[in-house]
């Protein structure tokens, strides 16, 4: 399932493409994680955007979760993302994911031994106030993320040193230890605030204050938990800028936030929102050309991506002893049958995940390469971990096959099946719940229920409002939630946050499965570590296997396209980027004629 409206990803990326130039190799604006290859260049539109784009509107979107903050840097409450779009960084992503260039930083000075960045801020850059943006302002936004902000940001940032803002136009970083390449992103791609606006508040109290920053638009009015509406500066200070030519096209972005996915599609039904990615297979075949016979406002269109791909998946909580036994888990992968799902319930439109790295080359399906392999000559064991391999099933005999075979299994690890109930070693049922506020996962649930109570497995579903899912999840009060792990294309950070032992037992961490496991700690350290192309991917493909081998997840599935509708006042670019809908990008005026289109052309039709 693809989801559309990742508004932190979709604020950070600009989509500008860089042509090279060297007139000034010491100080440079482009930097790229791949082979740490740092250029210095000089920027055009995008190539898609309609640099004439007309200005105007007010684009409408739902939202989901509600929120009860106005600062998403925090650990208390719950912040809307889209509150992102008010920040800018020192440099922001571009359309390939392993790049990244200057945006509030004119351009960045790397020592020889990597020990020290000097960034030097845009004289162009300012705040929504007129005043402007100084090293000082980086200088506290490190400082307050790291001591006073999300625990996310502690962690991110542990390995500076120093902080010196020598002058307004510059600011120096040091580290005691050499930085790798995507440490300096980790910096780079900060959100950076104003420290003018917060000397006189509180930050850790700043639920209720409407926040200033410097990106394109200003927060202009909320409800809480209800709506909120940025308005677009006029006078923003890189409205010039070759990155934001052709976007950022609607005066005002409006969200409304809905209690559940079926009010927000009743929502674009009813003409009270402009754009929706649908996530629902079911409701994309059959409810979207009913409205169109009914209602011709709606345009449908599936738009093709090729952004690095995460995984979705049932995520099991291994602080649950029940999920401590290889086996047992293993058997719950087992009964998922992915095959009859996509043909009586997804319209056949999807695809089995089999990696957390999809559509990267760190996809652990791959083979090894000869120099990734040369990388893991001296670890043999981490060189003959297999690709995942998930079970297909052509029919319930099938399906049924394996779950005896994995009953027996069990039954030789010293579990016992007694009335329909299966106990483990120490007398325990086995038995959970599963984790959701989307009531469009039953129909998924249920099927997986039933194979699984065959062999004496009793699952059961605890159905929750989204606010309350978070607080959840934060605290690690779940047997089993489906999960959904991002993927930007050069997961280094990632792999630490999801999977480090350190996390396991800390509140507010994306470790969600407890996981502690010695291996992938000391994978997680060799990619840290990694200074070459093939020692990243060789690392990161082994992590891959070793995890989806762990069975510490049931991954689910994918579709290789957005499935969008539209109000026929929003209009699209002749050409879309390669990573999908950029909704910066699409501006306001009547399309002349109306389309729809489906995602698959020969859509199996449910029995």
């Amino acid at each position: 399932m693809t989801y559309f409206i990742n508004i932190i990803t979709l604020i950070l990326i600009s989509w500008s493409m860089p042509v090279y130039s060297k007139d000034k190799p010491d100080c440079y604006n482009l930097i790229s994680l791949d082979n740490a290859h740092i250029e210095h260049a000089l920027l055009t539109p995008a190539p898609y955007v309609n640099q004439n784009a007309p200005k105007g509107g007010t684009l409408r979107q739902g939202l989901l979760t509600q929120f009860n903050s106005l600062n998403p840097f925090l650990l208390k409450g719950i912040a809307p993302s889209e509150l992102f779009i008010i920040y800018e960084s020192l440099f922001q992503s571009t359309e390939n994911s392993i790049q990244i260039q200057a945006q509030i930083a004119k351009c960045v000075e790397i020592d020889e031994n990597h020990h020290t960045l000097t960034f030097h801020i845009n004289p162009k850059a300012k705040w929504s106030d007129g005043q402007p943006i100084v090293a000082n302002d980086v200088k506290f936004t490190i400082e307050t993320l790291r001591d006073q902000g999300h625990p996310f940001y502690s962690s991110l940032l542990e390995f500076i040193d120093q902080i010196n803002a020598p002058s307004p136009e510059v600011v120096i970083i040091q580290s005691k230890n050499p930085l790798s390449t995507e440490q300096i992103f980790s910096i780079a791609r900060l959100n950076i605030l104003p420290a003018h606006f917060w000397q006189s508040k509180t930050f850790k109290e700043s639920a209720n204050i409407i926040p200033m920053g410097s990106g394109p638009y200003e927060l202009s009015s909320y409800q809480m938990g209800k709506s909120i509406e940025f308005k677009r500066l006029t006078n923003h200070w890189a409205v010039d800028e070759p990155s934001n030519i052709g976007r950022y096209n609607f005066d005002f972005l409006s969200y409304q936030y809905y209690s559940d996915p079926s009010t927000l599609r009743q929502a674009m039904f009813s003409n009270d929102i402009d754009l929706h990615a649908e996530n629902l297979s079911k409701a994309w075949a059959t409810q979207y050309p009913k409205q169109r016979t009914m209602d011709m406002h709606i345009n449908t269109q599936c738009i093709a991506s090729q952004q690095p791909r995460g995984l979705q998946a049932f995520q099991l909580n291994l602080r649950n002893p029940l999920f401590q036994n290889l086996t047992l888990r293993k058997t719950l992968s087992d009964a998922f049958d992915f095959n009859w799902s996509n043909q009586q319930l997804f319209y056949g439109q999807y695809t089995r995940s089999n990696s957390f790295f999809d559509n990267t080359p760190f996809n652990g399906q791959l083979p090894w390469s000869a120099q990734e392999s040369a990388v893991l000559a001296s670890h043999p064991k981490i060189a003959d971990l297999p690709p995942y391999e998930f079970k297909s099933y052509n029919d319930q005999e099938a399906l049924l096959v394996v779950l005896r075979e994995d009953l027996t299994a069990l039954l030789k690890e010293g579990y016992t099946l007694e009335k329909q109930q299966l106990n483990d070693p120490n007398g325990q049922p086995v038995q959970f719940t599963i984790l959701t506020y989307d009531d469009a996962f039953e129909r998924i649930l249920l099927p997986l229920m039933s194979h699984l109570k065959r062999i004496g497995i009793h699952a059961k579903i605890r159905k929750v409002i989204p606010s309350q899912f978070i607080h959840l999840l934060r605290d690690h009060q779940f047997d089993v939630f489906i999960n959904t792990f991002s993927n930007d294309g050069w997961p280094i950070n990632e792999v630490g946050f999801y999977w480090d032992s350190r996390y396991a037992q800390k509140s507010n961490t994306q470790n969600h499965s407890g996981l502690e496991d010695p291996t992938v700690d000391w994978l997680i350290e060799k990619i840290n570590q990694a200074q070459k192309p093939a020692e990243y991917s060789a690392y990161l493909k082994a992590i891959d296997r070793y995890l989806l081998n762990q069975y510490i997840v049931i991954p689910q599935w994918h579709i290789a396209h957005e499935r969008i509708a539209s109000t026929e006042n929003i209009s699209f670019p002749k050409t879309m980027s390669k990573n999908g809908v950029d909704p910066f990008s699409l501006w306001f005026e009547k399309q002349t004629l109306p389309y729809m289109q489906n995602c698959t052309p020969h859509m199996a039709k449910p029995n």
